[in-house]
């Protein structure tokens, strides 16, 4: 990797989610590389294109409660929690196109906020007699 080169992948690692014809116009417009030697550059660095993990938005304050909820039950056993109901939170959306983003980044980065995009979801409601209350 040349010296030219270097500012073009801190420029990705910092701005992972950025289409790939804006990368070398924003960071580096006088080098003249393909799209293919732009993506050997990255490889190198173990930098790819990835589509981006869509997650429900989490703050502060929900995860202080997640956090909450698991220490009060740290101690619990397999047997304790089978009175306890899981359900995913999911997207349920009428008649719109989903668009897929796309991230620069490398494999252990997967989860890194800046590689996540929010996942809107509905929370459907749920009778009261089949919650559990442990």
């Amino acid at each position: 990797m040349t010296a030219e080169e270097e500012p073009v992948v801190k420029f990705v690692k910092e701005n992972p989610i950025i289409l790939k014809v804006l990368v070398l116009p924003t960071v580096a417009p006088e080098l003249q590389l393909s799209t293919t030697k732009l993506y050997t550059l990255f490889r190198g660095k173990g930098i790819q294109k990835w589509r981006a993990r869509k997650r429900p938005p989490l703050d502060t304050e929900v995860a202080a409660k997640r956090l909450a909820w698991a220490i009060k039950r740290e101690g619990w056993t397999a047997e304790d929690f089978e009175g306890v109901i899981w359900s995913d939170e999911c997207t349920v959306e009428k008649s719109k196109t989903v668009s897929t983003v796309w991230v620069f980044r490398s494999a252990d980065e997967e989860y890194l906020p800046e590689c996540v995009v929010p996942q809107r979801y509905v929370i459907m409601p749920v009778s009261s007699n089949n919650i559990s209350t442990n």
